[in-house]
């Protein structure tokens, strides 16, 4: 009996060992403490890796909305109770399978991260290969994170914000990502461009300062030609090839609208709209509608036809932005016309809601396999014993 006993201990033992491995990767093991940041907000949540500056986004579709009844009222969690319903940023007490969504074997998981930056001529062409006009990769480039900002706006809609920033050294100039995760519904203007958000829509705004252009002469660039553009290239990861639609493709799958339809009559008291006539096919009125994309899985992304050059709203050149296969990932370019001071890209994503009976990750598939196989030894163990 003492035997058995024993045995059953080691058993045990042993089970527990094989469910820490598999559960464990090595990566998580390496990986630096606190060194992401994890915001949430209702059944969307965004992680942000400062190296790097990687971007991921996730809907929890289990959420359950009681988990919202935080009695704290701490705001950046630093005095977290362990007995509170809810800490908004206590991503591993909160969300026990947070790892497993933020995981690349996610196909639901949107990513998004600066691939490179390129100065480019008037005619779309390198200036040249002198340091300080290029970043070829952001890969490993440490990004400085700001504290969390639960009670933020963007542009008069509610959020919560966390900023990355990051230096480059060559060229002297500053990289900076603002992140906002939308707490309600509501609508925002980028320049010349109106549009609706909902809660849970993520918009991350870069802002690139201080960039010195090529001046066209051979000393300050190699090919002697004068910067007109950059190109900025971001890739991604979401479920599809994202396909661009149209706000008519979208309500016709009764989807909300993204833009403010056009020829309907405003409320306001501009003398410019006092002829116009709601039946006549055009309003000249109407702001510009983003570029729409549905990234498969429900999820939708929004790219702005323009960029915002300091407070002046300016348009990208015919056929920007775009989305590129280029090998084998798939990149946004945005080209960025020359500014002086600084200049805004604003994207934003709104990730799907995944169905109930949606099949379990690869990734959660892989432990279940381990652990049963696992198991199934020790009972073979067990049996062989007697």
């Amino acid at each position: 009996m003492a035997f058995v006993s024993c045995f059953h201990l080691r058993l045990l033992f042993l089970c527990l060992a094989l469910f820490m491995a598999a559960e464990c990767r090595p990566d998580e093991l390496n990986k630096k403490v606190d060194s992401d940041e994890t915001i949430s907000d209702d059944d969307v949540s965004a992680r942000v890796q400062p190296n790097g500056g990687k971007i991921m986004i996730v809907r929890d579709n289990d959420y359950d909305a009681s988990d919202d009844n935080d009695n704290d009222n701490d705001d950046d969690d630093n005095n977290d109770n362990d007995n509170d319903n809810d800490d908004d940023n206590d991503v591993d007490r909160d969300n026990d399978n947070d790892d497993d969504d933020f995981d690349d074997s996610n196909d639901d998981m949107l990513s998004f991260e600066l691939d490179s930056i390129e100065e480019k001529d008037s005619d779309g062409n390198d200036v040249g290969s002198t340091e300080g006009h290029s970043v070829e990769s952001f890969e490993d480039r440490p990004f400085s994170l700001s504290s969390v900002d639960r009670n933020s706006n963007a542009l008069g809609v509610a959020a919560i914000n966390v900023n990355l920033s990051t230096k480059l050294e060559d060229s002297n100039a500053d990289v900076d990502i603002m992140l906002y995760l939308f707490r309600e519904d509501g609508t925002i203007s980028f320049g010349n461009e109106t549009f609706d958000v909902q809660a849970g829509t993520v918009k991350f705004n870069i802002k690139i300062s201080n960039w010195d252009f090529c001046d066209g002469s051979a000393q300050d660039c190699s090919e002697a030609k004068a910067g007109e553009y950059l190109d900025v290239n971001i890739k991604f990861k979401s479920k599809d090839t994202p396909i661009e639609v149209t706000d008519e493709e979208r309500k016709s799958q009764n989807k909300p609208a993204v833009c403010k339809d056009k020829d309907t009559p405003d409320t306001d008291s501009d003398p410019d709209d006092s002829s116009d006539n709601a039946n006549d096919g055009d309003d000249d009125d109407d702001d510009d509608c983003p570029h729409i994309y549905n990234m498969g899985g429900d999820s939708e992304m929004l790219l702005n036809r323009g960029v915002m050059n300091g407070d002046t709203y300016t348009a990208m050149p015919f056929g920007f932005p775009k989305v590129e296969i280029e090998d084998g990932e798939k990149k946004i370019k945005f080209r960025v016309p020359k500014f002086d001071d600084n200049v805004n890209i604003d994207p934003s994503v709104t990730p799907g809601r995944v169905p109930k009976n949606a099949s379990p990750s690869p990734a959660l598939c892989l432990k279940i396999h381990i652990l049963f196989i696992a198991l199934l030894q020790a009972v073979t163990l067990f049996i062989n014993s007697w």
